[in-house]
């Protein structure tokens, strides 16, 4: 438990890096079910901060997968961090299939995350040339919470663009 504590005071100093290798450590040790899968989860979130993206997705995977997932208060949020691994490897259609499955299991959540969501399904529609949809998801981000709008405006009129449309 110590060695988890010494990695999550690393992990809030920005030293991803150090913290990752404990994380690993604790991960590797195998004496307590539940931090082990909090190690997984926040090793996973180490790994993004370091840009290694493909090893984040590996340790959220095994993150999903473990028996004890449950026990991590952040499990909320597991589907919007895999839906921002795979943004940043560039495979919108499992980015937009993550974010949109953590729109449905957390609709209660406060606005800054649903706006944020939509903004990512958005971008995700756009990289896939999936306009209208993209649209749909900025307009709804707009809805939500009108600071957005600026990005969301740009990002819609871009869409227009590409359907040969023009905002008047």
């Amino acid at each position: 438990k110590l060695l988890i504590l010494n990695a999550i005071q690393k992990y809030k100093n920005g030293l991803y890096q150090e913290s990752s290798n404990l994380f690993k450590r604790a991960f590797k040790l195998k004496e307590n079910k539940s931090l082990e899968a909090y190690a997984l989860y926040w090793c996973a979130r180490s790994e993004y901060e370091l840009n290694l993206y493909d090893q984040a997705l590996d340790f959220y995977k095994q993150f999903k997968k473990h028996p004890k997932k449950s026990n991590v208060e952040s499990i909320f949020r597991v589907n919007y961090d895999v839906g921002y691994v795979y943004f940043k490897l560039g495979e919108y259609k499992y980015s937009l299939k993550s974010f949109k499955a953590f729109n449905q299991e957390n609709d209660y959540l406060v606005k800054s995350y649903q706006t944020d969501t939509y903004l990512r399904i958005g971008d995700s529609q756009f990289a896939l040339k999936k306009y209208w949809p993209a649209m749909e998801s900025y307009n709804t981000a707009i809805a939500l919470n009108p600071e957005s709008a600026p990005y969301a405006t740009y990002q819609k009129a871009a869409s227009y663009g590409f359907v040969d449309r023009n905002i008047k």
